[in-house]
C-alpha cells in the first residue's frame, strides 16, 4: 500500500514507510558511509528487473541518498556476459525482481557513494549465476553480492571455481531455512556466508540488541555444516568438522525498500 501510495504521489502517512530507514542502520552498524571510495558493489541474480534504476531512485530520494544513475555512471545492468543488451526475460512477480530490489536499496545504505552493477543470469540455473560471478569480477566490482541459495550437492560445487576470485570480496545468503543442510554457495571457504538478525533498539551502550531472525511465517537464518566443504583453518567450532554456515549475520527484517508491483 505504501509502494502504491508513493507511485500515485500521494503524501501523509499513506506513504510512510514502516521499518528501518538508512539513518537507523547507519548507527546501528557505524557505517562509514561518509567515504567516497572508487568502488564498484556488483549483485549477482536471477532474471531482469525492470525500472529497478527507477526504483532505487525513488528509494534513495526518499530517504536523502545521494543519486545513483544510469545517466551519471553510478548505476549499470547488464546480462551474464557484461552487456548492456539483450537483457533476460522478466522476472517480474518472481520473487528475483524484490531480492534485486532490496540488494540495491540496501547497498545504497552501506554504501551511498559506491557505483552499483546489477549482472543479471538469463535464468536462475548454478551455471548462469556462476557466469554473472565471473563477469562482475571481470567488470572491476571489489564486492560482489548474492542473496540467492540452495542446498548444497555435488553439481552445484562443479561451479565453486566462479567463487574463487583473490583480491574481491563475495558474500552469500546462508539461507531463509534454520539450522539444515548448508546453502551453496554460502559453504565455499572464499565467501563470507551472510545470516539474518532480528534488530531492535535497547539501553545498552551500543543502544540496539539483535536475535536470529525467526519468524513462522517469513522464514528463519540460514545456518549449517556442509558435508563437501573442507573446514578452514580459522573456524574453531568443535560440532561441525567441515565448513560452518555462517560466519556474520546483520538485519533482515523489517527493513523498507521500494519496488511497484
Amino acid at each position: 500500500g505504501v509502494n502504491r501510495a508513493a507511485a500515485e504521489g500521494i503524501s501523509g502517512r499513506a506513504s510512510i514507510p514502516r521499518g528501518w530507514s538508512p539513518r537507523a542502520l547507519e548507527h546501528a552498524y557505524r557505517l562509514p558511509v561518509q567515504r567516497r571510495p572508487d568502488q564498484t558493489v556488483a549483485v549477482s541474480i536471477a532474471f531482469h528487473t525492470p525500472h529497478l534504476a527507477q526504483y532505487l531512485a525513488v528509494y534513495r530520494k526518499y530517504f536523502g541518498l545521494p543519486p545513483c544513475t544510469v545517466a551519471s555512471g553510478c548505476f549499470r545492468q547488464v546480462n551474464q556476459r557484461g552487456k548492456a543488451a539483450p537483457l533476460p526475460f522478466s522476472g517480474a512477480g518472481s520473487g528475483w525482481d524484490l531480492e534485486a530490489t532490496l540488494d540495491v536499496s540496501m547497498i545504497s545504505v552501506a554504501c551511498p557513494h559506491c557505483r552499483i552493477l546489477v549482472v543479471e543470469a538469463n535464468d536462475d540455473s548454478d551455471v548462469n549465476l556462476a557466469a554473472t560471478e565471473n563477469t562482475a569480477a571481470r567488470l572491476g566490482a571489489q564486492v560482489i553480492s548474492n542473496s540467492y541459495g540452495g542446498r548444497e550437492n555435488g553439481f552445484a560445487l562443479e561451479e565453486a571455481r566462479a567463487y574463487q576470485h583473490p583480491g574481491h570480496t563475495i558474500v552469500s545468503s546462508a539461507g531463509d531455512d534454520g539450522f539444515t543442510a548448508a546453502n551453496f554457495p554460502a559453504d565455499l571457504a572464499s565467501v563470507t556466508a551472510v545470516g539474518g538478525t532480528q534488530l531492535a533498539r535497547a539501553h545498552t551502550r551500543r543502544g540496539w540488541r539483535e536475535q536470529v531472525w525467526n519468524n513462522a511465517f517469513l522464514g528463519a537464518g540460514g545456518s549449517g555444516c556442509s558435508a563437501y566443504v573442507r573446514k578452514p583453518a580459522w573456524q574453531h567450532d568443535r560440532h561441525c568438522p567441515m565448513r560452518t554456515v555462517a560466519d556474520v549475520s546483520a538485519v533482515a527484517a523489517d527493513v523498507p525498500i521500494y519496488n511497484k508491483y
